[in-house]
């Protein structure tokens, strides 16, 4: 096992503690910390994600006013966003995610893109990210015309002290846990 998997094995062992209330609560609580944000007060675009069961979910961010928001669908090896107005522009992916539904007109650029809300499965507290080792937010991170202020957004069992890095490993400019 490497560093990093098991670092993952680690990390999901103590979400799995978790029961689904405390999950539920503790989001509740991330949600309200990020409405409080300069960032996100600002943003007039922000991505947001469909949360696995042990991530954080944003879904309540949906359900009212702020920025525009966008949600990750996956192309390929990438990630596109597409413009999401409510639940009824999501359906389930492969993935059991819930995915915006394909539309070439909703299809955001990277450069609209204000604020981005990154899942993970480790960070520290500077900023370094460990997500599921497909790539996908690396390779988005890294890409040309992204410009958009990062937040990794996780809950505090998923922080750690350091985290085993590599080269294409990007840091967010920020963490927020409940």
């Amino acid at each position: 096992m490497t560093d990093k998997s098991a670092l993952r094995t680690e990390v999901r062992q103590r979400l799995d503690l978790l029961s689904a209330a405390e999950r539920a609560g503790r989001s509740r609580r991330i949600c309200e910390r990020l409405r409080a944000l300069p960032a996100w007060q600002r943003s007039r675009r922000a991505a947001i994600y469909s949360a696995l069961p042990d991530e954080p979910d944003l879904s309540a961010l949906l359900e009212e006013s702020g920025p525009r928001l966008c949600f990750p669908r996956i192309t390929g090896d990438a990630l596109v966003f597409l413009d999401v107005r409510g639940a009824h522009d999501l359906e389930p992916s492969r993935w059991n995610l819930l995915e915006p539904v394909y539309r070439p007109e909703a299809v955001v650029p990277l450069a609209e893109m204000d604020l981005l809300l990154v899942p993970g499965v480790a960070f520290t507290k500077d900023g370094h990210r460990m997500g599921r080792g497909r790539g996908y937010y690396d390779r988005l991170l890294a890409s040309d015309g992204f410009c958009a202020e990062t937040i990794g957004v996780c809950f505090r069992e998923q922080l750690v002290a350091s985290l085993p890095l590599e080269s294409h490993d990007l840091p967010v400019n920020a963490v927020i846990a409940e």
